[in-house]
């Protein structure tokens, strides 16, 4: 994932742009029209572009930027590796709470050292700009180390990545409220939260698109990656929060090494794989079923993860409002822990999925369309999880004729050889 993110860096960004828009030029050398960031924005209208030299800009001028409700483009002149909001650890970067659409862009910076009750690189209301191929890098609040989306919000963050950010609370790197976020192609590495979601934390009447990321490193109590708690009351009128073909890779946790799926939420996790993550419950999912809510874990390949209670997934709770389906999964070698565990007659289904090789055992609970057989993966020694032309989690190769797990291709794999006896191999030649 990381590889197939760096080749994707570059991406242009196409606005819509008014006849006349100028391109206003900050240089902190004095080679350009401004000194510093806030001073090029206050000078530029809707549809202008601030085009920002290389550099670390400090100080008042370069940190609490705000747009002021217009859509422009902010771009870095000569991308994130060499432009650098440094906020010194004396207040965050970027506010956006005045209508700001998605027109309104942020692309190509480093932003590091920023601080705030909430957001601490960027904060936001109402606001919903882009942030594009922007890096993240030791950032702290209370809730949200890097970001704090707030009501109403529906920004795209893509291509980003985030390092080292630390929320006291909630979202060590991100933190969502009651707003409808895309968060695609990023990369979250060791980022903590104190009480849940070491990565994102998506909270009360939170609707989220988490597509194509990779998370390693990263360490909350609940949900070393992601939590998901959007407390929806009428799921009627709500909508699915959907993490799709993400990778989770050595993440922790005290519940869900990678996921903690709580109560009273909508949530969909497809085509994602999840490697090597541990907790105490549920090393690599942990999902509260102990009132009313609605969780699918589909075409997912959880695989050597460990946890004392369900080494892949741990499911508590007993209410029968809720429902806990696994489907088209594989969960195979965790190292400590079984395949799956329910705490207290948990509402959980299995269908359609595989278990094998779990130290603590492979039962599952849920429909007859079970398999308890080895996957047959390509070359698990080099983390290659693409599937075996045999193997019984192909479509072709089972008699349901539906794929378990996140991977499609295949390979050639060495057939296992029979054993038998040097005399029945005599007897076949009489």
């Amino acid at each position: 994932m990381k590889a197939r993110l760096s080749t994707l860096f570059g991406v242009l960004v196409l606005l819509s742009t008014a006849a006349g828009a100028a391109t206003i030029r900050v240089d902190l050398n004095g080679q350009g029209d401004y000194t510093a960031i806030q001073e090029g924005i206050d000078a530029a209208s809707a549809g202008d572009t601030v085009l920002v030299a290389a550099g670390t800009y400090t100080g008042p001028q370069n940190r609490d930027i705000d747009f002021g409700g217009r859509d422009l483009t902010l771009l870095a002149e000569s991308g994130r590796d060499v432009t650098i909001i440094d906020c010194e650890s004396a207040d965050r970067a970027f506010v956006f709470d005045t209508g700001e659409s998605r027109y309104a862009v942020v692309q190509g910076f480093t932003i590091r050292n920023g601080t705030g009750q909430n957001g601490g690189a960027v904060w936001m209301r109402g606001a919903s700009p882009q942030f594009l191929e922007c890096s993240f890098e030791n950032n702290s609040a209370g809730f949200g180390g890097a970001f704090y989306i707030g009501l109403e919000s529906a920004p795209f963050i893509e291509f980003c990545t985030f390092t080292g950010n630390y929320a006291v609370d909630y979202g060590g790197a991100i933190y969502t409220y009651s707003s409808q976020p895309g968060i695609y192609y990023c990369e979250f590495l060791s980022n903590t939260a104190g009480i849940s979601g070491g990565a994102i934390s998506c909270k009360t009447w939170t609707i989220a698109r988490i597509l194509y990321n990779y998370f390693t490193g990263n360490y909350a109590h609940d949900g070393g990656c992601i939590y998901v708690g959007t407390l929806f009351a009428d799921f009627e009128e709500a909508e699915q929060t959907q993490i799709l073909f993400n990778e989770f890779v050595e993440n922790s946790a005290v519940r869900g090494g990678a996921l903690f799926l709580q109560s009273f939420s909508w949530v969909g996790c497809s085509w994602s794989t999840f490697l090597r993550n541990s907790a105490t419950q549920g090393g690599a999912v942990f999902c509260r079923t102990d009132a009313e809510g609605d969780f699918t874990l589909q075409n997912c390949t959880i695989v050597y993860n460990s946890a004392e209670t369900g080494g892949g997934i741990c499911s508590s709770g007993s209410s029968s409002s809720s429902e806990f389906l696994i489907t088209q999964c594989v969960i195979a070698y965790s190292t400590t822990g079984s395949s799956l565990q329910r705490i207290d007659y948990s509402p959980v289904t299995a269908d359609l999925s595989l278990a094998y090789g779990n130290q603590g055992g492979d039962m599952m609970f849920g429909t007859d369309r079970l398999l308890y057989e080895d996957p047959m993966f390509c070359d698990v020694a080099s983390d290659d999880y693409n599937l075996c032309e045999e193997s019984p989690c192909r479509s072709v190769n089972n008699e349901w004729g539906f794929l378990m797990g996140s991977f499609r291709q295949t390979c050639e794999c060495d057939t296992p050889v029979e054993e038998t006896s040097w005399g029945s191999i005599k007897a076949m030649f009489r």
